[in-house]
């Protein structure tokens, strides 16, 4: 068990005011398992690329990237010391017309959910009580230039000054944009900035990854941006995910406040490294690809759940893994 503290400081660059700057620490509580099968859930339990706790009802909302059935998973985690017990309540389906879901956000006004989808790329919102579900407008520029199987893998509700914004960037970069990550640049990624009440596109920027970490075969080396989350104070945390032999799977996250560098045509956002997961002591052995806020710990801080991404045993791994952080320096 490790923690990394990271000062984020309003005075980075000068002329800043971040009225929301803070300190942010993260520590390891613990870890748990979910199996691939459940009494409750028929058929395999895999594939899960997103995830948002709904602090309306307490339960963890989990999608997955099944190219079949689409459905979400409704989940119960209760942190027992540094164990976690991981119990699927039900499956929810989801008629929106697309498969292979890869993230999920909880509108805190009215609870409504906003999936990225691959098959095809696109964003739905879903409403839980009526069960409708409808396709967002997305610009045809952005949608048509995805990569395959490397679009809409994070999707963040962000507070923002005149209401709510609904953060979709994609995996890697556009076919318009660049390249994927290699060893020398990053990928930049498009990041759309969505008006959350209205759906109307407000802006676009640019999150550029950093380079894949240096490996002894490139065979299977990557890094890519995997997952997404609005913190309450407006910043918004990005998690970066890559592999390289022979230390395998890594995951770091960094925070940005919004702020760009002006670079045309779009800015490129600030970001600065916030945890580095093997720092932490955290034991990677699947592939990481979701991360959501739950709500305050009894002791202190904020409760942060990752989950692995199984792809139902195709690359060998066998049922999700479940990593407890504890998030201090939230308001």
């Amino acid at each position: 068990m490790g923690a990394l503290r990271v000062l984020i400081a309003a005075s980075v660059l000068a002329g800043c005011a971040c009225a929301h700057a803070g300190e942010l620490s993260f520590e390891l509580i613990g870890a748990g398992h979910l199996a691939t099968e459940h009494e409750r859930i028929e058929g395999p339990i895999g594939g899960l690329s997103g995830l948002a706790f709904d602090r309306r009802t307490g339960r963890w909302i989990a999608v997955t990237d099944s190219k079949g059935a689409c459905r979400a998973l409704e989940l119960r985690i209760d942190l027992v010391g540094a164990r976690l017990d991981v119990e699927p309540q039900r499956a929810i389906d989801l008629p929106c017309g697309v498969t292979d879901a890869e993230a999920i956000a909880i509108s805190p006004e009215d609870g409504a959910w906003y999936i990225g989808f691959e098959q095809p790329a696109s964003v739905a919102r879903f409403d839980p009580v009526s069960g409708e579900c409808s396709v967002l407008a997305l610009p045809p520029n952005v949608v048509e230039q995805v990569r395959p199987n490397r679009s809409f893998e994070n999707v963040a509700i962000v507070p923002g000054a005149d209401g709510p914004e609904l953060w979709v960037a994609v995996e890697n970069a556009l076919l318009t944009d660049g390249q994927e990550a290699n060893d020398d640049s990053g990928t930049p990624c498009r990041v759309m900035i969505i008006d959350a009440r209205t759906h109307e596109l407000k802006r676009q920027a640019i999150y550029l990854t950093e380079p894949r970490r240096a490996a002894m075969l490139e065979i299977g080396s990557f890094n890519s941006l995997a997952d997404a989350i609005g913190l309450p104070d407006g910043r918004v945390l990005f998690m970066e995910r890559g592999f390289a032999l022979p230390r395998g799977a890594y995951v770091v996250l960094f925070e940005c406040d919004g702020r760009t560098d002006r670079r045309a045509p779009f800015g490129h956002l600030l970001k600065s490294p916030v945890a580095d997961l093997h720092d932490l002591g955290v034991p990677l052995l699947f592939n990481i690809e979701a991360m959501a806020l739950g709500p305050e710990l009894d002791d202190g801080g904020r409760l942060m759940i990752l989950m692995s991404d199984d792809n139902f045993g195709a690359t060998g791994e066998l049922g999700t893994q479940v990593i407890a952080l504890r998030v201090r320096g939230i308001e």
